[in-house]
């Protein structure tokens, strides 16, 4: 075995993780993930705050279909209603009534099909979303920006 640039390789110059690897791996995953959950918190919908009087506004499209379906653990075919297909236009926007506080809302349009069945297509207005974010903390370490 030979170290190189931090890294153990055996003979035939393939990495070795070693257990202390390991360790600090599993450490850095576990922190990443848990991380993760704690960032999801910080905003509505993305990392960012408008400025007062910004608006940062855009449309979504989506286009989904599928045939299958997973029941417990059995992938099935659904013969009743075929393929069934979705397509999505949405428009979002992000407002900033100040600095700290952010109006956002979304306005989602859909269309379903089914291939086969009884299952009438359908189109309209789904799942319309308003809300608003506050930034409760806004602190700066070294070149990082911390914000809550």
């Amino acid at each position: 075995m030979e170290v190189e640039s931090n890294f153990v390789y055996n003979n035939n110059k393939q990495l070795k993780l070693t257990t202390t690897m390991m360790k600090k791996f599993t450490f850095l995953m576990t922190a990443i993930v848990m991380g993760t959950g704690l960032l999801k918190a910080q905003t509505f919908t993305d990392g960012l705050m408008m400025p007062k009087n910004d608006l940062c506004t855009g449309f979504i499209y989506s286009n989904d279909s599928w045939k299958k379906y997973w029941e417990g653990s059995l992938n099935r075919e659904n013969g009743n209603i075929g393929t069934v297909s979705t397509k999505t236009v949405a428009w979002m926007g992000a407002y900033g009534i100040t600095d700290k506080i952010n109006v956002i809302a979304m306005v989602p349009y859909v269309w379903t099909h089914a291939s086969k069945g009884t299952l009438h297509d359908m189109s309209g207005l789904q799942d319309l979303t308003v809300g608003a974010k506050y930034n409760f903390l806004k602190k700066t370490i070294g070149s990082s920006e911390l914000s809550t």
